[in-house]
């Protein structure tokens, strides 16, 4: 007789704030953006903080000991605030902390910000290019570089080599160069990244920092530019690409900082892997930037992770190019935020203005403290992106998708919020603590498989809040003839525990749900070996086409529902895939659910979840997905009837090109 052992997903809604929010008052909400009279304008009723659980008297934010007594003064405190010159031209104005109406540039100043990044367009008005998204072309660049070089800001041109938004999985080439020849190519990046910087110098305003391209995990400049999986020669190109980039930008000015730039910026072997091809292909560049959102990144471990050892391994300065946090999850009428539940959910910080200062000061923090000082700073993007009609990510009737991260309210007032740049390095002290459990309440989902090795436990540790909004683990006792009986025997239970902090204790029940899952390795955790993405691991299967690249892969630290691994499929080309596993299993009726989200469902030409091979007609579930923000929808097969002591389960797709989607938490439980 195989020994039953157990396997443990733990899944906190952080929604469920039971016992431990803020006190909620009646909120008032500016829906409409306010448009005052003329002359001097000053904070109206309609101009109340969205957030209705902001209160000043409790309101904190704790300084960093390493920017504290004037160490760093060079340390970048930068904000990408692309948006503000459409953001103006459509009606947005900008009101500083007293409800005065300010430049946003001298608000912005005021409040710390020492550096602009702006990003550049090659042409966003070409047949192929984005009208929208501040219409990035280099004059729109430079009026925002000229009016932040007003107030003391140094600036970093950030270069998309695109039409439009340049991304790890859109690199779009120029319209303009879509018909180059290689060697024309590698000289137009050349004279582009050149006559950029001279077009800034000639007019007055020199950048401090260019970036040779915007994310480019990836590569950039698809096809000619694009990193292929096994493919070493990709490199070679993009190696080129970057050179050519780096030359054009030092022969502009030889005292120019190159930076390139990607994504993912709590995975150390994504960075690791990317830098040592363009170390071992001779790429001169003077520093690494890192997206790091913490709803999609991972977490700060991750992030210090990163930025300590890449900083160490390659002698190179690191900054966060990219970060931002919510303060409200209020809607507006302008507004379609990508920023809502699930990412709250993922973040760690609640979407409150306390959160959002909390979660900037903390990224900060991670950046202040790389050994050597190696951390130069970050950059928060679109901390002014205001959602007022025709300031949009693009111009064909979208709408704002950041408003609720901007540093300012909906109708233009600065928020607390702003100030952080500054605070951090005041001289005081500041105590956090625990307020409350994130609920009282929580459910522990325990999974008896007889197919595996692993052991199963109740979790060590609970997620409390804290009175600056953020979430930390904390220790809990749970008894022990409950959690013994709850580990030992399907079906429901609940189970008692204490945590204790300080002198407080706070009492916690798990809700605790024990089943056999059939599935092995349900949560796709066991047997992965590194941080960077993998074939799956038998007994799971994955048959694909094309199939020369990985399509249907192991995803480590990103867009997981439970654990920190996910199933991840993405091609860039029109791909096909089935994920399966085969079962030995009693007969019987059956349960199959699995969650997944994904792209939405208008790139998907056949999608769903089927179980095969169990002595009927296969059965399907056809799958609906509506993107990232939407998060994890769940996907379930009812009476499956086993009658040959086996079964096949998995998911089958058929996809145009570019679309994406991530499964995680499969069960098979028997239900008669």
């Amino acid at each position: 007789m195989k020994k039953i052992t157990f396997i443990v997903i733990m899944t906190f809604s952080l929604l469920l704030l039971i016992g431990c929010k803020k006190e909620i008052k009646e909120p008032v909400f500016d829906i409409n953006p306010w448009t005052p009279t003329l002359g001097s304008r000053t904070n109206q009723t309609s101009y109340q903080l969205l957030d209705p659980s902001y209160d000043e008297e409790s309101f904190k934010i704790e300084p960093i000991p390493a920017l504290q007594d004037g160490k760093r003064e060079d340390f970048m405190m930068g904000v990408d605030a692309s948006m503000i010159k459409k953001v103006i031209d459509q009606g947005g104005i900008y009101y500083n902390l007293n409800g005065v109406e300010q430049s946003v540039f001298e608000i912005l100043a005021d409040a710390g910000v020492n550096y602009m990044r702006v990003r550049v367009w090659n042409d966003p008005f070409s047949p192929i290019g984005l009208q929208g998204g501040g219409d990035m072309d280099i004059e729109q660049a430079f009026w925002i570089a000229r009016e932040a070089r007003r107030v003391n800001m140094r600036i970093i041109l950030d270069l998309h080599y695109s039409d439009t938004w340049a991304d790890p999985e859109h690199q779009v080439k120029p319209y303009a160069w879509e018909t180059l020849t290689y060697s024309e190519l590698i000289k137009a990046i050349e004279d582009f990244t050149y006559e950029s910087v001279m077009y800034f110098k000639n007019r007055g305003v020199t950048p401090q920092m260019i970036q040779i391209g915007n994310e480019i995990n990836n590569g950039m400049l698809f096809e000619e530019g694009r990193i292929i999986w096994n493919d070493p020669t990709s490199y070679d190109r993009l190696a080129d690409m970057l050179k050519s980039g780096i030359k054009g930008a030092k022969k502009a000015d030889q005292f120019i900082k190159t930076i390139i730039h990607l994504a993912d910026g709590g995975k150390f072997s994504i960075f690791d892997e990317f830098f040592n091809e363009m170390e071992d292909r001779d790429v001169n560049y003077d520093i690494i930037g890192a997206s790091f959102y913490p709803f999609y990144h991972g977490t700060l471990d991750r992030l210090t992770e990163n930025l300590n050892q890449i900083s160490a391994k390659y002698n190179k300065q690191v900054f966060v190019a990219e970060t931002s946090y919510a303060y409200t999850q209020e809607g507006h009428q302008n507004a379609s935020n990508i920023f809502g539940e699930n990412q709250e959910e993922n973040g760690g910080y609640l979407a409150t203005i306390q959160g959002q200062a909390t979660s900037i000061r903390d990224v900060i923090e991670v950046v202040a403290n790389v050994p050597n000082n190696k951390g130069l700073g970050i950059v928060y993007w679109e901390p002014a992106w205001l959602p007022v009609n025709g300031a949009g990510w693009a111009e064909d009737g979208t709408l704002a998708t950041w408003s609720n991260q901007a540093l300012f309210t909906y109708s233009g007032k600065a928020l607390p919020s702003i100030n952080v740049f500054k605070a951090v390095r005041e001289d005081n002290e500041v105590s956090i603590n625990i307020i409350g459990l994130k609920s009282d309440v929580i459910q522990v989902g325990l999974n008896i498989v007889s197919q595996t090795i692993s052991e199963s436990k109740m979790p060590t540790k609970v997620i409390a809040l804290t009175d600056v909004d953020s979430y930390i683990y904390a220790d809990v006792t749970w008894n022990d003839t409950e959690k013994l009986f709850a580990e030992s025997n399907v079906g429901e239970h609940e189970v008692n525990g204490v945590v204790t902090y300080g002198n407080r204790t706070w009492q916690v029940v798990a809700q605790v749900r024990s089943i056999q899952n059939y599935i092995i390795n349900p949560g796709f955790e066991i047997g992965k070996v590194g941080a960077n993405d993998e074939p799956v691991k038998s007994p799971w299967f994955v048959e694909s086409t094309p199939l020369s690249v990985l399509i249907g892969k192991l995803q480590t630290n990103k867009d997981f529902r439970t654990g920190s691994n996910n199933f991840n499929y993405y091609h860039t080309q029109a791909f096909s895939y089935t994920l399966y596993q085969d079962i030995t299993i009693p007969n019987g009726t059956y349960r199959l659910s699995a969650y997944i989200m994904g792209e939405t469902n208008s790139k998907n030409i056949e999608h769903y979840m089927f179980a095969s091979q169990f002595g009927g007609q296969m059965m399907k579930q056809n799958v609906f997905v509506s993107g990232w923000a939407a998060g994890y929808s769940e996907i379930v097969i009812e009476n499956i009837i086993v009658t040959n002591g086996q079964i096949r389960i998995g998911f089958y797709g058929q996809f145009n090109a570019s679309t994406w989607g991530h499964i995680d938490d499969f069960e098979l439980v028997r239900t008669s």
